[in-house]
C-alpha cells in the first residue's frame, strides 16, 4: 500500500533534480552529434569529467575554455552549453543554450555556475521537464547544500498548454532532500488569475509516504452551519498509515476521527475508521440535552489463511440512528433503518464447506407510540453445508444443511436468548437416463431443537421461556422437466446458427405441518417452515448462439499467507482466494469453428404458475370492501422474458395474469445499453393495489394502485473529457408523509452530474435531492482535482 498525501509542492523534488547533473546517479549517454570534430583534453580536467566541443583553449592561467556544442559528461549525467569555462579545476561556468539532462529529466537555462568542490551551484531562467510528469520554470535554481537547494520565482504544473490551466508559484523556497520544504507566497493559479494563496507553507518532500497535512475540506449544512475539515496523514511503516481529520461545525462544534489502514500481507487488507462529536444541536430524538455524544465505528477486513480459511469482518455501530442523516452523505446509509456487524470464517472443499460467524442487527421498529430499536445476534453460528454428491455406486445423491447457533433476541416486546440446533438432510435420485427428460424425486427431513419457546403465542411478541421444543418436519417433491425440443436455425447472410430450446416443467412439492408452529421463536428462514402441498406448471423456452469466448481473467498468485487458526505449515496447500470461474454454456458447439467460444443464452421466454391444494392463494374484491367474493386456490399467471442481443444490451420483462380478474395486473420493463459514447438503465414498474382478504386475513397486500419509473443515463462527450450524467425516479402515487400529512414529491430522487478532465486537471460538479419519508435531503457537491496533485478543492452543501 503506497498513499501518500497530495503534493501541490512537488517543485520540491523537482528542485532537488535542477542541482545539475552533478553528483545524480543515472545511466550515461553519449553526447549527439557534437563528439567527432572535437578535442578531449582529460588530463586538463577533474577525474571523471569528459567534454565534447568544437573549439578547445587551455590559457596560461589554467583555465579550459569549450565553445562550440559543448557537452560536459559526468558520473552518468551530462549537459550543453554555447561556451563552458573551467577555472583551477573546479569552478564551472556556462552559459548560452544550458541543458541538463540525466534519465528522462531534461532543464535548460541561459547560465550556469558551479563549484565541484563545495558541490554548490545555480541555473539561471531555468525551464524544463522532471520526473513524474512536472514543467517547471524558475528565475534562479541554486544548491546551497549537500541536501538543501533553493528556488527563486518557481513555477510548476503538469499540464501541457502554453498558458497552463493551472499552476503553483512560489517567490522563494528552500528545500530539504527527504526533509521538508518552507516556502513563501503559495499562489495558485488558474491561466494567469490568481485564486488562491498563502503566505508561506511547510510540506513534506519526500520519495516515500511522510507525515503531513492534507488539503481542507469546506462545506455547509442547513442544522450544523459551515463546515472545514482537516487531515493529517501518518505512514506507520511500509504497509499502515493513519489518517486523523478535525472537523469544525460552526453551530456543532468540534468533531475528530480517522481511519486506520493496514495490508497484514498479500492475502489480505483492513481499514478501521470511526468519528467522534460532541454534538450543540441534536434534537430530542438523539438525546435530552445538547450536547450529546455522537460517533460511529466499522471495521473491515478481509484475510486469506493457509489452511484454507477465509475470513470477512465488517463491524459497524453508530450511537444513533439519526447519525447517518446528520453527518454521512452516501444515500445507502442515510437511508438504512439498520446497522450490522459480521465477523466469518469460511473454509470450502469438494464436497463440504464449514462457516462460523458472529452476526448483528441492530434496526429502528416503526411504532405508532414512537420508534425503538430491535436488537437481533447470533453468538455465534457454526454451519456445516454438504454439497450433491452421489452416495457411493448407488444411484442416490445426498446434500444437507446444518447449523448450531446461540441467538439472542432483544427489543420491544422481543426478549430471547437461547440455543437452536438444526439438521436438514436431502436425497435425491435421478430417474431419467434419456438427454431429453429429467426426473428427480427428492426427500427432505429438517430437524431442529430449541433450548426456548415463545412464552405468549399469538400476543404479538416474544417471550422466551425455557421450555424445550423439537420440531421434525418431512416432505418430499418432484421435478419433471421435458420432454425437451430443441432445434439449430441458420441465419441468413451470417456464419453462425441459434439453437433454440423449449422445456416444459411440472413440479410437486409436499411439506407436513407442524402442530406447534406459534412456539417457535422467529429469527430467520429456519424457523419460517410452513405446510406446503403445491403443484407448480410451466414451460420455457431458451435462445442460445455461439460467440467468441470472453477472456479470462488471470488468476491471482497465492501471495503470502499466515496461519490461523490452526493448520499444518510444512504442507500448505496451493492458495487461491479468489478463483477464476468459465463461463458456462451449451455442452455441444454450434455454429462455425472460428476459435475460442461459448453458447450464450440470449432470450427466453416462461410461463409459470402454482396450484395450491390446501389453500385459497389469490382472491377478488369487486366491490371494495376488502373482503375477497371470489377465490381461488391458483396464483396468477407469470410470464418472465429476458433477451440479451450483445454483452452491451439487455432487457427484462415479468407481467403477472390475474386468474379472477382475467386481466394482466402488474408489469415491470427494466433494461440497459452502453457504448463508447452513451448508456442508458430504466425500470417502468406498474403494479394494482387489490387487496382482499380471506377470514380476517389479508390474501393480496394492500396497496393502491401505482405505476414507477427509474431511470440512470449518461453522455461521455469531447472525445471522453467530458461525461453527464441524469438519474432519478418518478412514482405516480407517492403517499403522504405520516408526520406531516403532506403529499410526498412524485420525483423522490434527481441526480445530476457533470465531469470534465483535461491532461491536468478535472472539475466535478453534482446535485442531487432526495424525498423518502425517513430520508429528506439536498446536497451540492463541486470538486477540482489537479494531476500529480489530487484533490485540490471538495466543496458541499447539505440541506434536509
Amino acid at each position: 500500500m503506497t498513499i501518500r498525501p497530495a503534493l501541490p509542492t512537488r517543485l520540491v523534488l523537482l528542485a532537488l533534480v535542477l542541482c545539475l547533473p552533478v553528483g545524480v546517479a543515472s545511466s550515461a549517454a553519449e553526447p549527439d552529434g557534437s563528439s567527432t570534430g572535437g578535442d578531449r583534453a582529460a588530463s586538463s580536467l577533474p577525474g571523471g569529467i569528459e567534454v565534447w566541443a568544437d573549439q578547445f583553449q587551455e590559457t596560461e592561467t589554467g583555465e579550459v575554455v569549450l565553445e562550440g556544442s559543448v557537452t560536459v559528461a559526468w558520473r552518468g549525467s551530462k549537459f550543453q552549453a554555447d561556451r563552458v569555462v573551467l577555472r583551477e579545476q573546479r569552478f564551472i561556468e556556462a552559459e548560452g543554450n544550458v541543458l541538463a539532462v540525466w534519465g528522462v529529466n531534461r532543464i535548460s537555462g541561459s547560465r550556469m555556475t558551479y563549484d565541484l568542490e563545495l558541490d554548490q551551484g545555480a541555473i539561471e531562467d531555468a525551464m524544463g521537464f522532471v520526473e513524474p510528469e512536472f514543467f517547471v520554470t524558475a528565475g534562479k535554481v541554486e544548491k546551497i547544500g549537500e541536501d538543501r537547494v533553493k528556488l527563486e520565482s518557481a513555477n510548476v504544473t503538469t499540464c501541457t498548454q502554453p498558458v497552463p490551466y493551472w499552476s503553483f508559484s512560489v517567490s522563494t523556497a528552500k528545500i530539504k532532500a527527504e526533509g521538508y520544504a518552507r516556502m513563501w507566497n503559495v499562489r495558485l493559479k488558474a491561466g494567469k488569475v490568481p485564486v488562491f494563496y498563502l503566505p508561506f507553507m511547510l510540506w513534506p518532500v519526500k520519495q516515500d509516504r511522510s507525515v503531513g497535512l492534507l488539503l481542507p475540506d469546506f462545506g455547509s449544512t442547513e442544522e450544523r452551519g459551515n463546515v472545514i475539515s482537516q487531515a493529517l496523514f501518518i505512514p506507520i511503516g511500509d504497509s499502515a498509515d493513519v489518517t486523523v481529520v478535525g472537523e469544525y461545525y460552526t453551530k456543532a462544534g468540534f468533531g475528530a476521527g480517522g481511519d486506520l489502514r493496514f495490508v497484514p500481507n498479500r492475502s489480505g487488507a483492513g481499514i478501521l475508521s470511526g468519528f467522534y462529536i460532541n454534538d450543540k444541536v441534536a434534537g430530542p430524538a438523539v438525546c435530552d440535552q445538547p450536547p450529546c455524544s455522537r460517533w460511529r465505528a466499522s471495521y473491515k477486513q478481509t484475510q486469506q489463511f493457509l489452511n484454507g480459511f477465509r475470513m470477512v469482518a465488517d463491524i459497524n455501530q453508530i450511537s444513533d440512528f439519526n447519525y447517518f442523516s446528520d453527518f454521512e452523505r452516501d444515500i445507502r446509509l442515510v437511508s438504512s433503518p439498520s446497522v450490522q456487524a459480521r465477523l466469518e470464517f469460511t473454509r470450502n472443499g469438494a464436497w463440504t464447506s464449514v462457516n462460523i460467524r458472529d452476526f448483528r442487527r441492530e434496526q429502528i421498529v416503526f411504532s405508532v407510540g414512537g420508534n425503538d430499536t430491535l436488537v437481533q445476534q447470533t453468538l455465534p453460528e457454526v454451519e456445516l453445508r454438504g454439497r450433491n454428491r452421489q452416495l457411493g455406486k448407488s444411484p442416490f445423491y445426498m446434500s444437507y444443511l446444518s447449523s448450531l447457533a446461540a441467538i439472542q433476541q432483544f427489543g420491544p416486546n422481543v426478549d430471547a436468548d437461547y440455543y437452536r440446533v438444526d439438521l436438514f438432510p436431502t436425497v435425491s435420485v435421478p430417474l431419467s437416463q434419456l438427454p431429453w427428460l429429467e426426473v428427480n424425486p427428492t426427500f427432505a427431513y429438517r430437524l431442529t431443537a430449541y433450548s426456548q419457546t415463545d412464552g405468549d403465542p399469538g400476543l404479538g411478541g416474544v417471550t422466551g421461556v425455557n421450555d424445550p421444543l423439537v420440531r421434525g418436519v418431512g416432505g418430499a417433491s418432484i421435478d419433471i422437466v421435458g420432454p425437451k425440443i430443441s432445434r439449430v436455425y441458420d441465419r441468413e447472410g451470417k456464419n453462425t446458427k441459434v439453437k433454440n430450446l423449449i422445456e416444459p416443467r411440472v413440479a410437486y412439492a409436499f411439506r407436513e405441518g407442524f402442530d406447534e408452529s406459534d412456539r417457535v421463536i422467529r429469527y430467520d428462514e429456519v424457523d419460517l417452515i410452513a405446510p406446503e402441498n403445491l403443484l407448480t406448471y410451466g414451460i420455457r423456452s431458451v435462445w442460445f448462439v455461439k460467440r467468441p469466448r470472453a477472456e479470462a481473467p488471470a488468476p491471482l498468485g497465492s501471495g503470502e499467507a499466515i496461519m490461523w487458526p490452526s493448520g499444518d505449515a510444512s504442507s500448505p496447500a496451493e492458495l487461491e482466494p479468489f478463483p477464476v470461474l468459465e463461463p458456462q454454456g451449451l455442452p455441444e458447439p454450434l455454429g462455425a469453428d472460428s476459435g475460442p467460444a461459448e453458447s450464450l443464452e440470449i432470450a427466453s421466454l416462461e410461463l409459470v404458475q402454482r396450484r395450491s391444494m390446501d389453500n385459497i392463494i389469490t382472491c377478488a374484491d369487486r366491490d371494495g370492501d376488502g373482503v375477497g367474493e371470489k377465490t381461488s386456490n391458483s396464483s396468477p399467471v407469470t410470464l418472465t422474458g429476458r433477451y440479451n442481443p450483445n454483452r452491451s444490451m439487455s432487457f427484462d420483462l415479468r407481467a403477472d395474469w390475474h386468474p379472477i380478474y382475467r386481466h394482466v395486473q402488474n408489469v415491470s420493463l427494466s433494461g440497459s445499453a452502453r457504448n463508447r459514447m452513451f448508456r442508458a438503465g430504466f425500470s417502468v414498474v406498474h403494479t394494482e393495489g387489490k387487496a382482499c382478504s380471506i377470514g380476517g386475513q389479508f390474501v393480496s397486500v394492500d396497496r393502491a394502485d401505482d405505476t414507477q419509473l427509474a431511470l440512470d443515463t449518461g453522455l461521455v462527450l469531447l472525445g471522453g473529457k467530458l461525461r453527464l450524467d441524469l438519474a432519478g425516479s418518478f412514482t405516480a402515487n407517492p403517499g403522504k408523509d405520516p408526520t406531516t400529512n403532506t403529499t410526498l414529491s412524485k420525483f423522490p430522487q434527481k441526480r445530476y452530474r457533470a465531469e470534465y478532465y483535461t491532461q491536468c486537471c478535472g472539475f466535478l460538479a453534482e446535485y442531487f435531492e432526495r424525498d423518502y419519508t425517513t430520508a429528506r435531503r439536498q446536497e451540492f457537491r463541486f470538486t477540482i482535482d489537479l494531476r500529480g496533485i489530487g484533490k485540490f478543492l471538495d466543496v458541499h452543501h447539505g440541506q434536509e
